[in-house]
């Protein structure tokens, strides 16, 4: 015993530097080198346990510590409180960094601080916020109030209220969401829910709803929203449910939208665009003649459509991007615009014959019609 008043040593190589009241070890014959450093009526009562000051705080595990703060407990072998008040890690291996009424029962698990926080499950953790419970095994709570991660491997960044208990689900934030699928996602929002069948899907939004796998859902019908890509409210804002791209950049999207009626529009504007060149008429007929329009199926798929082979159409009509493998066209894929365009470019064609043969049809009925004249 170094000072103070009533201070007392029991463990074999224990001790207490000063203070009041202070206790190092429990057991004279099975205690080893406990310690109390000060403070007023602090307990280390198991072999290499420490409470550095503080007062009302207990040391219990092996290996235990305490450095601070009142009314503090580690109970569990190699366990600690940093400080603060009323916090307890009685799990093998648990830590409570401060805070008050903070609860580290699980083996390895953690409480960084905050208040009523709990981490039961087995290496899990609560980084700090208010009344929050991480329950599942390797569960991770960030903070907030009132959120729960009890699936194993689930996490809850924050907000309140919200609740992960799909094995490996996550909630970013927001209030009243509840992640139940495994391997779930929601980002944020509020009242959003994925239930136990909606496996591999996010959510994000007001009361958005997904009971199915492999889904997205951004908003819902009733609480709409927008979704833009490169594009954000400096750049004209997001008008459309889905808009893409600003009028300044030709290679992000150029403005392209999804309208309210969902019907998808490009940039087409002359102002968009340069080296025009305009179709040959014959051959431009002869080139869709050659085409080979029919009707199909997607591999795999029942859906049913009409039009022209990629292949065939870029090869006419060198329409398409770039590829950046081989540098050349990409005839993979088509741009229903390009296809729409070579149609009307078509039919004009069209026009442009039937109205010559028009004329000269009226010019032969006016031949025949003098002829029946002379005749008479």
């Amino acid at each position: 015993v170094g000072g103070g008043y009533q201070d007392t040593v029991i463990a074999a190589y224990g001790g207490v530097a000063s203070g009041y009241s202070n206790t190092a070890g429990d057991n004279i014959y099975l205690d080893t080198a406990a310690f109390v450093g000060g403070g007023y009526n602090n307990s280390a009562l198991s072999s290499y346990a420490t409470v550095s000051g503080g007062m009302f705080n207990s040391a219990g595990g092996s290996f235990s510590a305490i450095g601070g703060g009142q009314n503090n407990t580690a109970g569990g072998p190699s366990s600690a409180v940093a400080g603060g008040i009323a916090n307890t890690a009685s799990g093998d291996n648990s830590m409570v960094g401060g805070g008050y009424y903070n609860a580290a029962s699980g083996d390895n698990s953690m409480v960084g601080g905050g208040y009523y926080n709990a981490a039961s499950g087995w290496s899990s953790m609560v980084g700090g916020g208010q009344l929050n419970i991480a329950s599942g095994d390797f569960a991770t709570l960030g903070g907030g109030r009132f959120n729960i991660s009890s699936g194993i491997y689930s996490a809850v960044g924050g907000g309140d209220y919200n609740i992960s208990s799909g094995h490996a689900s996550t909630i970013s934030g927001g209030a009243y969401n509840a992640a139940q699928a495994m391997f779930s996602t929601i980002v944020g929002g509020s009242s959003d829910t994925l239930t136990s069948n909606a496996w591999l899907s996010m959510a994000f939004g007001n009361a958005v709803y997904l009971n199915t796998p492999l889904r997205v859902a951004l908003f819902n019908g009733t609480d709409d929203g927008a979704l833009g890509v490169n594009r954000d409210d400096k750049d004209g804002g997001i008008n459309h449910p889905i808009h893409v791209g600003t009028v300044s950049y030709s290679n992000n999207g150029m403005g392209a939208y999804l309208s309210g009626g969902g019907v998808w529009t490009n940039a087409s504007s002359r102002t968009f665009k340069e080296n025009f060149t305009r179709f040959d008429g014959a051959e431009l007929l002869r080139k869709i003649s050659a085409l080979s329009v029919t009707t199909y199926n997607y591999k795999g798929s029942t859906e049913k459509h009409v039009g022209p082979l990629a292949e065939e159409f870029v090869q006419a009509f060198d329409t398409g991007v770039i590829r950046e493998s081989d540098g050349k066209r990409d005839d993979m894929y088509l741009s229903a615009g390009d296809v729409a365009g070579v149609a009307l470019a078509g039919v004009q064609e069209l026009i442009k014959i039937v109205s010559e043969l028009r004329q000269e049809n009226e010019s032969l009925k006016a031949e025949i019609e003098a002829l029946k004249a002379s005749n008479r």
